[in-house]
């Protein structure tokens, strides 16, 4: 068989690529980045001297997939929690968090520690019972998540300090359009049992704890590894695929996985009447000289314009060079007109966290703005390609998960298993 061409080097790229050497079958990996990862790649700040995720990643125990894959390569610098533990903090409350206990059957405990937060009580308790049983069903079907609870009768305090954040951290979309059926199978798969509603976090940044691996995998398994390498075109004669290299340079490949985004591989294949339906995702890194932790390695903020603030130096403990203290803080779905306005606020509101009295200010700050970071759940047509050309890209249909790692590592699998069953039925 004619080798493999992979375009893509994130994690659905890296695993299908994985999955085909492992295989013994010949592949080789292209990508248009300098580095590998994707949007779980790392930079080196030199200001600072430290090494910076992109953008900090959370993981569940639900990511069945993702853990398997980590384990089967020799990823291992992962913190777990013991239980589901979620710290919040509003003005007005300050800190608080859902937080189960293992005593409890999950959905017990879950209905149990909603109860307990503040502003909430024993109201939330059939609430969260009637959400755990309506996540197997098909009422979510056609309506946005705010329709959904509504018509689920949600408590609006449990709708405001729950599930409207884990809307926004799952979907990277606002309740009011986000697909309600995508999001009850994330209530359902995440909040099957304890083990999968714990968070986890990397403890090292991603070149270092996840990248070097992968990229070690590869080269142990002679896979050619090709960065800052854009492809320019790709077209088949009887179903056999050829791509076009920047250099000019035309090569022919048995088979062709695109493990890309959406709106790059329209770019590819010449689709100009289809716009992928995108949101970013806005990551602003704060870095300080003074002793600041928060009481947790992150926290979800509620009427705030941070979702989630991240104390980088409670989750990686070891990446940093003990000059600053690190933090960065997540908003979801939206863009900043200027980074000053954005910056003032967010000190602000890490200030109030950490209950000082004026607003902290920082040393050093990094933007990383990713335009196009999540393709949307959203009802579309996939383009006609050959037998040849495989689709491993980000399109989640009305019911599916929405993006994320484990989600991405599923997309390179399934792309490596087709062609592998496909060699099967040849022979």
């Amino acid at each position: 068989m004619e080798p493999v061409a992979v375009i893509g080097g994130g994690l659905a790229g890296l695993s299908c690529a994985l999955e085909l050497a492992e295989h013994g079958i010949e592949a080789e990996l292209f990508d248009a980045s300098p580095r590998l990862g994707g949007r779980t790649s790392s930079f080196h700040d030199q200001t600072v001297d430290e090494w910076v995720d992109n953008g900090p990643h959370l993981l569940i125990g639900a990511y069945h997939h993702a853990r398997d894959f980590f384990a089967r390569h020799g990823i291992t610098e992962l913190a777990w929690q013991a239980h589901l533990h979620l710290p919040l903090w509003d003005a007005r409350r300050g800190h608080f968090s859902l937080d189960t206990r293992r005593w409890l059957p999950l959905p017990l405990s879950l209905a149990w520690a909603a109860s307990r937060m503040p502003g909430h009580g024993l109201g939330d308790l059939p609430a969260m019972l009637r959400l755990g049983r309506a996540t197997h069903g098909e009422m979510a079907e056609g309506l946005t998540v705010d329709a959904w609870l509504s018509a689920l009768n949600m408590p609006p305090p449990l709708t405001r300090d729950l599930l409207h954040p884990l809307c926004l951290g799952a979907m990277n979309e606002p309740p009011d359009s986000a697909p309600a059926a995508s999001f009850a199978r994330v209530l359902h798969e995440a909040f099957t049992d304890h083990d999968a509603a714990r968070l986890g976090w990397f403890t090292r940044p991603f070149a270092q704890s996840l990248v070097a691996p992968l990229a070690q995998a590869l080269d142990h398994h002679g896979v050619p590894m090709h960065l800052s390498c854009r492809i320019t075109g790709l077209r088949w004669q009887a179903g056999q695929p050829e791509i076009s290299l920047r250099s000019g340079e035309m090569r022919r490949f048995g088979r062709v996985v695109l493990a890309m985004p959406t709106h790059a591989r329209n770019h590819l294949l010449g689709i100009e009447d289809a716009r992928a339906d995108t949101r970013p995702i806005t990551n602003i890194h704060l870095w300080f000289d003074e002793d600041i932790r928060l009481p947790h390695p992150l926290v979800g903020g509620i009427g705030t314009l941070g979702h989630w603030f991240f104390d980088i130096g409670r989750q990686m403990p070891g990446s940093a060079q003990g000059r600053y203290r690190h933090f960065c803080a997540v908003v979801s779905a939206a863009s900043p007109d200027s980074l000053q306005p954005w910056t003032e606020r967010l000190c602000g509101e890490l200030s109030a966290m950490l209950g000082r009295q004026a607003a902290i200010r920082p040393c050093h700050v990094r933007l990383v703005h990713e335009r196009r970071a999540t393709t949307l759940v959203r009802a579309t047509a996939s383009p006609a390609l050959p037998a040849s050309v495989l689709d491993a890209g980000e399109h989640p249909q009305p019911g599916d998960l929405p993006a994320t790692i484990e989600t991405a590592v599923m997309r390179g699998r399934d792309a490596a298993d087709r062609i592998l069953s496909g060699l099967g039925a040849l022979a």
